[in-house]
């Protein structure tokens, strides 16, 4: 796992990134991951053949829930052409040992209803579905 930080490896993740958010603007990503990472967003990815293959986007914050430090996946992909080729698991590998590197208690992630399979990569993977999420929309 690798942390995307220059410009060249923020952009480098977009496509692997827009298969998971469809709707993303590729001309306000690279605006919108600085100002997320000034808040503590880490985009992070796996490459294969020098092509980015798996991303993830995450942050260590504070919460009740976490009883103190937790690390949070806000976004996880492989690329669809590239699953079931042990990147993701890699990438996964890593963001464990980061968390428990920098002293997280715990891993929260959300998943969308309809991602059945990465349901089950979740669970491989060690976590337990442990809440629901809501949701109001505001705009």
């Amino acid at each position: 796992m690798k942390i995307a930080e220059s410009d060249y490896e923020v952009l480098a993740c977009f496509s692997v990134l827009r298969e998971l958010r469809p709707k993303m603007n590729e001309e306000s990503f690279l605006a919108t991951i600085r100002l997320m990472q000034a808040e503590g967003y880490m985009l992070s990815y796996v490459k294969a053949d020098d092509e980015v293959v798996s991303v993830a986007g995450f942050r260590i914050c504070i919460n009740l829930a976490a009883e103190g430090k937790a690390l949070y996946v806000y976004d996880l992909i492989t690329s669809e052409k590239q699953r079931s080729k042990g990147h993701g698991a890699c990438l996964m590998k890593s963001i464990i040992n980061y968390a428990s590197e920098k002293g997280c208690n715990c891993i929260h992630l959300d998943s969308n209803v309809i991602r059945h399979k990465a349901h089950k990569f979740y669970l491989a993977n060690g976590f337990d579905i442990v809440a629901h999420h809501f949701l109001l929309r505001l705009n």
